[in-house]
C-alpha cells in the first residue's frame, strides 16, 4: 500500500465517526456535520461519501423525477442518483468550502425538521440556507431539500428536469448533469 493510500485510509477511518448516520440523533447534527466536513478540505471522494450520508438522494430523485422514476429501470435510477450525488458534491465543494456558518433556528416535528443556517462568506455577504430533513427508518436525519434565500432547489430541479424529460431520457439527463459538473474541475482552491 502506498503512503498516499495509507493516509487516505486513515483519514476515512478518522472521519467515519464524525459523519456516521447512526450517531446523528438531531436534525441539526446532519447539517452541522455536512458543513464542517465540507470545510475540512477533503478530496472529492471523501466529500462525496459524507454528502451521500447526509442527503437522501433516492427520495430526492423520486420527487424530482415523479412519474419518470416509476417508469425507469434500476440502471437509469442508479445513473440519475449518481449524477445528482456528483452535482451536489461539486456544488458544495465549490461554493461552501471555507465558509463560516451558524444555526439560526430549528423547527422540529417527529419525522420532519427544518434547520435554518446562516452561511457567511469572506466577502461579508451572509445567506440563509434552510434544510428540510426527514427522519429515516434508521433513525438518522437525511436532507431532502435545500432552500437558499427562499428558493427551493428541489422545486427548481423538478421543473427543469421534467421539461427535459418531455423529449429525452433519464440516461441523457444524467449524462448532461455529469457533463455540467465535472469532478476534475471541482474543488478549485
Amino acid at each position: 500500500m502506498t503512503q498516499k493510500k495509507l493516509i487516505l485510509a486513515i483519514l476515512l477511518i478518522v472521519a467515519t465517526p464524525l459523519v456516521s448516520g447512526a450517531d446523528v440523533v438531531k436534525p441539526e447534527d446532519t447539517v452541522i456535520q455536512l458543513h464542517k466536513s465540507v470545510n475540512m478540505n477533503y478530496d472529492y471522494n471523501q466529500t462525496k461519501a459524507i454528502i451521500s450520508n447526509c442527503f437522501d438522494f433516492k427520495k430526492i430523485s423520486r420527487i424530482i423525477l415523479g412519474r419518470h422514476w416509476t417508469n425507469a429501470n434500476e440502471a437509469q435510477r442508479g445513473q440519475f442518483i449518481s449524477a445528482l450525488e456528483q452535482m451536489t458534491t461539486t456544488n458544495y465543494m465549490n461554493n461552501f468550502q471555507s465558509k463560516n456558518f451558524s444555526v439560526l433556528k430549528l423547527e422540529h416535528e417527529k419525522k420532519r425538521a427544518k434547520v435554518y443556517l446562516a452561511v457567511n462568506f469572506t466577502s461579508g455577504k451572509t445567506i440563509t440556507v434552510t434544510y428540510i430533513l426527514l427522519n429515516s427508518k434508521s433513525k438518522s436525519w437525511k436532507i431532502v431539500n435545500v432552500i437558499i434565500q427562499g428558493v427551493s432547489d428541489l422545486a427548481l430541479k423538478k421543473i427543469e428536469y421534467t421539461n427535459f424529460l418531455k423529449t429525452q431520457s433519464i440516461s441523457e439527463l444524467a449524462d448532461l448533469i455529469k457533463k455540467k459538473n465535472p469532478t476534475n474541475e471541482c474543488c478549485a482552491q
